[in-house]
């Protein structure tokens, strides 16, 4: 019985796998470059917005306009993935931390930490028009959804409920142009995380660094935490 359970849990995610392969739209709904609000879609006075480095959904007060605000920027995993940066606060990104979707400075060089950061745009779970559902790219099957007026991620359910809280109403701010200090810190951390593992040198002869922290400095990207360790120019 154990066996079978397992089966037919497996054969539930290849099932779920294969029908998200194919949402993309044609019409991107979060082009890059663009500001945005989103909504949750089962409460559409509701948007997506941060307060004190949580991210949550709620209605008018003090801060609201500007905290609900997105940046959409290429994603920090690649892959077609967009990353999201408030507004108000251009040198953070919306990144999911334990299960918790939160306020924090740009991490880099990890795989894992870029994937963090970084999100798929689905068409929504819930089929409702005029919204998107967002995919994480670290874990995989794991949707952003409200519970409880917080935003988390969690693993995609079959439940209406969970369809509907992780479905999410697109507000087009402004189209294209805009730009945020956190997309050219992304192009300049991939430019350096290449040439780190492109190099094969331990460390470098006349400072003594390793060969990722070298690549960092002459990229430019100073000050950065890199996988717990800060790089100081």
């Amino acid at each position: 019985q154990a066996a079978n359970r397992q089966r037919l849990k497996c054969n539930l995610h290849q099932t779920a796998r294969a029908s998200l392969t194919f949402v993309h739209r044609a019409m991107d709904p979060l082009p890059v470059g663009s500001l945005v609000r989103l909504r949750a879609s089962n409460y559409p006075t509701k948007r997506f917005r941060h307060c004190n480095r949580a991210c949550r959904i709620g209605g008018p007060e003090r801060l609201y306009d500007e905290d609900s605000l997105l940046y959409v920027v290429a994603g920090a995993a690649g892959t077609g993935s967009i990353s999201l940066v408030p507004h108000n606060c251009s040198d953070y990104v919306i990144r999911q931390i334990g299960g918790l979707v939160k306020l924090t400075s740009p991490e880099v060089d990890a795989h894992s930490i870029r994937g963090d950061m970084s999100w798929m745009v689905r068409e929504p779970l819930n089929g409702m028009n005029g919204c998107v559902s967002l995919q994480s790219v670290n874990p995989g099957l794991h949707f952003v959804r409200h519970q409880n007026s917080i935003v988390i991620v969690s693993p995609m359910e079959q439940s209406q409920l969970y369809k509907d809280d992780s479905s999410w109403i697109v507000d087009l701010v402004a189209q294209s142009q805009c730009s945020s200090p956190t997309q050219a810190l992304f192009a300049r951390v991939e430019q350096a995380s290449n040439a780190a593992r492109a190099s094969q040198e331990s460390s470098s002869e006349d400072t003594g660094w390793p060969a990722w922290k070298k690549a960092l400095v002459a990229a430019g990207v100073v000050g950065v935490v890199v996988v717990g360790a800060a790089v100081v120019a």
